[in-house]
């Protein structure tokens, strides 16, 4: 029985839309493994920090600095607008209302009951919604002081959750409270069009309980915030309501809040800042009478405030026709690309009389939601409808062997969640999105750009929805999950103190030449690592007699360590694939060229 030793030195990247047999000689799976000048490489681990928990859904992220140099990063949620500095997270949520000295007594509390009862007439407040209280007096045993969700909604009342319980049933909270009321909060998932929550507040030809059938027009849009910065200052703009700055010269304090922009558009889509030739841009802008979806509008040169077009200013707008809605857009060196449902634009500044041109690139092209694209170095890359698309003077599907194993799991109901980082130090573009039932990004495809005629991808689960690539003052990625938690990225090698349980597995092997490949069976016997890593790995063999069989044989799995000169293992069959990992904490790895002993076995 003629024995071998075999190297497995494969192609990097991994393979997921071949069948099983095909991808004989290339990696099939990954979880959390990169590949580096060509070798596969445990991903670098993460860890959160809670003094930057968020409330809300974070969608959006923005590192710029001020004019006396301190570091700021914005973050938008679903249902806040944040500014964090010098370590503090500042809550600077524009604000709808203020009612001071609101009439005693304020609040009604129970015995033994978190849930206290407020009473402001005509609030205006709808359940979900955030106040911050401040200036009350002790009730019940409690005082009333900080931000709190709205709930159980009536024309004058409300109910807020204390936390900590009444220890008495009682009225009261003082003469001088004030409330102050958040903009009231978006939306963190699409609605199906009806229930609470579905339509606009105050819709038109509707009332107040009425019946809505579908088809009636009623639709929600998950709520993102657009941020960008004016010098120092912040603008930022919900998408479908009002655009806000935030004036970093007041100060830092949990009472400096945005402030709505005077004279910009009632409603838009989102905004942008034309940096080089300081005009503020709001794209899906109100045209004074009526929402328009495909309306850009733009201030005057170097001022926020002027927004009507006259013969002294080079304010203006500009109505695309390809298109039922504008989507996205993104800043590349020489232009922004502008995506509307059906199409993509070129905005390029040319000056008076025009100032803005929009020259259509694409039509047939599709971009998933506002935040589905980024820019690196001049090329643009984004997610669409059913592919992965590149512009780079043109626009170019680009080809990915995992596209399949992506579109084919995307959970269609959350698609306009998916969203696109960049992490320049590996070059690597990542497409975050929903895959199956999950409601928010929870898998990952990354592209390796540095190498585009190698092809090179990666995979694996990672829940987040958004992130900040290291640039300026950050010296590591950041990003937030769905559930407001603030990550460093590539930070040490463990999943926020846990076991990053990072794998790579070769597709179907075929070990013998004898009467062609597949024809015999065969033993492997011995696996002879190679590999560099800082703690142990464990390999794991998996063998089929033919492509298709139902049952497969797995052997393992084996422990590694940095002193194993072999590894003793019997298994037996036609293809074999070998998945390598760990499951610990605290080191890397990266993995050469290791070789298996196999013995061929005949046609038996």
């Amino acid at each position: 029985m003629p024995e071998k030793t075999i190297p497995i030195k494969l192609p990097p990247g991994i393979v997921k839309d071949w069948t099983d047999y095909s991808t004989e000689g290339r990696y099939s799976d990954g979880e959390r493994t990169r590949f580096r000048q060509d070798l596969p490489e445990k991903l670098g681990g993460w860890n959160s920090d809670s003094d930057y928990q968020a409330s809300g859904v974070p969608r959006n992220i923005l590192v710029w600095r001020d004019l006396t140099e301190d570091n700021l990063i914005a973050i938008g949620t679903h249902s806040h607008l944040y500014v964090l500095q010098g370590g503090t997270l500042y809550d600077i949520t524009p604000l709808r209302k203020t009612s001071t000295n609101v009439a005693s007594p304020p609040f009604s509390v129970t015995n033994t009951s978190t849930t206290v009862v407020v009473t402001d007439a005509a609030h205006g407040a709808v359940n979900g919604d955030w106040v911050t209280i401040s200036q009350a007096v002790a009730v019940g045993g409690i005082t009333l002081d900080g931000n709190y969700q709205i709930s159980s909604a009536t024309t004058n009342t409300y109910e807020i959750t204390h936390s900590s319980a009444a220890t008495s049933t009682t009225t009261g909270g003082g003469a001088a409270t004030d409330i102050e009321y958040a903009i009231t909060t978006g939306f963190s998932s699409t609605s199906g069009g009806l229930g609470w929550g579905a339509g606009t507040w105050n819709q038109a030809s509707t009332t107040w309980g009425t019946a809505r059938t579908i088809g009636s027009g009623v639709s929600v849009e998950v709520t993102y915030w657009s941020l960008d910065n004016w010098g120092e200052d912040l603008i930022a703009t919900v998408r479908g309501g009002g655009t806000y700055l935030w004036d970093a010269s007041v100060g830092y304090s949990t009472s400096t809040r945005a402030a709505t922009l005077t004279n910009a558009p009632s409603t838009a889509k989102f905004s942008a800042v034309a940096q080089e030739e300081q005009h503020v841009l709001a794209y899906g802008a109100h045209d004074g009478a009526n929402d328009d979806p495909m309306l850009i509008a733009w201030t005057d040169q170097s001022t926020n405030t002027t927004w009507t077009s006259s013969s002294t200013n080079s304010a203006g707008s500009f109505k695309l026709t390809r298109g039922t809605r504008i989507v996205a857009q993104e800043r590349t060196r020489t232009q922004t690309l502008v995506w509307t449902d059906t199409s993509l634009y070129g905005q390029t500044y040319t000056g008076l009389p025009y100032v803005f041109t929009f020259k259509l690139l694409a039509e047939d092209t599709s971009i998933m939601g506002q935040t589905s694209a980024i820019d690196v170095n001049g090329v643009t890359f984004w997610i669409g409808k059913d592919n992965f698309y590149i512009y780079n003077g043109q626009v170019s599907i680009l080809n990915s062997p995992v596209r399949r194993y992506v579109f084919d799991n995307l959970n269609r109901d959350h698609e306009t969640k998916c969203f696109v980082a960049v992490n320049k130090k590996f070059q690597e573009v990542w497409f975050f999105y929903p895959r199956l039932s999950a409601e928010e990004p929870s898998h990952y495809a990354a592209y390796c750009y540095g190498e585009p005629q190698k092809n090179i991808w990666h995979i694996g689960t990672m829940a987040r929805s958004c992130w900040q690539d290291a640039e300026k003052f950050l010296d590591k990625p950041i990003a937030y999950d769905a559930t407001g938690v603030y990550y460093t990225q590539e930070d040490g090698y463990d999943d926020d103190g846990s076991a990053l349980n990072p794998s790579i597995e070769t597709g179907a092997l075929e070990l013998t030449t004898a009467k062609g490949e597949g024809g015999n069976l065969v033993l492997v016997d011995k696996i002879i690592p190679d590999a560099t890593a800082g703690g142990a790995m464990t390999v794991k063999l998996f063998t089929k007699r033919y492509p298709q069989d139902s049952t497969e044989t797995s052997k393992g799995p084996y422990t590694i360590t940095t002193s194993t000169g072999k590894v003793s293992v019997r298994s037996n069959g036609r293809q074999q694939r070998i998945r390598w990992g760990d499951s610990g904490v605290g080191y890397g790895w990266r993995i050469g060229t290791p070789r298996i002993r196999v013995i061929d076995m005949g046609e038996r």
